[in-house]
């Protein structure tokens, strides 16, 4: 999970017996130490002190979290605390209200806008409000709507794209550094909810929650997001065929053909063949839709494809469409059974379906 502000300031609490003051090094240092590896920008001690403002309702700046309490001028204490002994001296501990949405969300699932202010539970006083647009802040969270590699169906083309496993995303183009809303995105201190999608009209898929690893300022900021929980897709799904998933396995051909990719051109006995194609989060998007679309029948002889089965050959195997083009995008994709793969090797479809029909009986026309 990101390593967000909130969590740390907690921590930092809590080392410090439940209560802290601006005025004392020692909280800094702390909360400095606990940011191990995490670039700080030179506005970080303002980044804290908002986070801990914006969680008191002690403060203008209250965000609906209650976390902290104000305890004097420049002080604050946790919340709700109850002290707990550990190794023998008094720890405290903060019982946190609010909304928790972490596991409101399934990696890979697909959500309307709708879906989500549902999950969220958005009175409707609240609404349309700013949900509308790429991203909004709601219950203590952020949450970005991106369409990736193609325009938003407003027209704009915010230049967003998958490199790698981060996801390049550009604010809107009004958006500055500086400004609360994207200085809050990015401080670490609230979870970011992030989805996107391909197609403008399709739902969005959920990424998970972001961490800002790196940004740009200009018009439109621009920021990489980076989510911890990228290759775990198929392990927040719920098992089903008494434990076999066929998304534990479309996910491993996603990763063999990022594979493939990586090695193309590389010099064995040969060249091996050239291959390209999306980065992982993208593949894996293509190939769960590419299943849903073919109802997981095979694209080459039109049978159920099983998951994990006890036979390699008939398990689940990605077949580029024309094999003179080496692109596993997906226009040049479907998914087949490894058996049909093999089989029809680097024959064109209409080769293809000349052997299948002889080993049906049929005669082509």
């Amino acid at each position: 999970m990101p390593n967000l502000w909130l969590d740390d300031i907690r921590t930092a609490f809590v080392a410090h017996g439940g209560e802290v003051a601006y005025s004392d090094p020692e909280f800094w240092n702390t909360l400095a130490a606990l940011r191990g590896g995490v670039e700080l920008t030179p506005t970080w001690h303002a980044t804290v002190r908002r986070t801990i403002e914006d969680h008191s309702p002690d403060s203008r700046n209250f965000r609906g979290r209650h976390v902290f309490d104000r305890n004097g001028r420049g002080r604050w204490k946790l919340a709700a605390v109850e002290s707990r002994n550990l190794g023998g001296r008094a720890v405290a501990y903060p019982a946190v209200d609010g909304a928790d949405l972490r596991g409101s969300f399934r990696i890979g699932d697909r959500y309307s806008r709708q879906d989500v202010i549902n999950k969220v539970g958005v009175p409707a006083d609240r609404l349309p409000g700013t949900w509308p647009n790429g991203y909004t802040f709601y219950a203590g969270c952020f949450f970005i709507f991106c369409t990736v590699g193609r325009p938003a169906r407003t027209g704009h083309d915010y230049d967003n794209a998958w490199e790698d496993d981060l996801l390049r995303w550009s604010a809107s183009a009004n958006a500055q550094l500086g400004q609360r809303t994207i200085e809050d995105m990015l401080s670490g201190a609230f979870s970011v909810h992030v989805f996107w999608r391909v197609d403008g009209r399709d739902a969005f898929a959920y990424a998970g929650i972001g961490r800002a690893v790196r940004w740009e300022g200009g018009t439109p900021v621009r920021a990489w997001w980076k989510f911890d929980d990228v290759d775990q897709i198929s392990l927040q799904r719920e098992v089903r065929e008494q434990g076999k998933d066929i998304y534990s396995d479309l996910m491993a051909i996603a990763k063999s053909m990022q594979n493939r990719i990586r090695a193309s051109g590389d010099l064995i006995e040969r060249a091996r063949p050239v291959r390209t194609g999306p980065p992982f989060p993208v593949s894996m998007q293509i190939l769960q839709d590419k299943w849903s679309a073919q109802k997981g029948l095979c694209g080459l002889c039109y049978g159920h494809i099983e998951a994990q089965p006890t036979n390699r050959l008939l398990q689940v195997s990605p077949d580029r469409l024309d094999s003179a083009n080496s692109s596993y995008d997906a226009a040049n994709l479907h998914v087949v059974h490894l058996c049909c793969n093999l089989a029809k090797n680097d024959a064109t479809l209409e080769e293809w379906q000349e052997v299948l029909a002889m080993w049906k009986g049929q005669k082509r026309s």
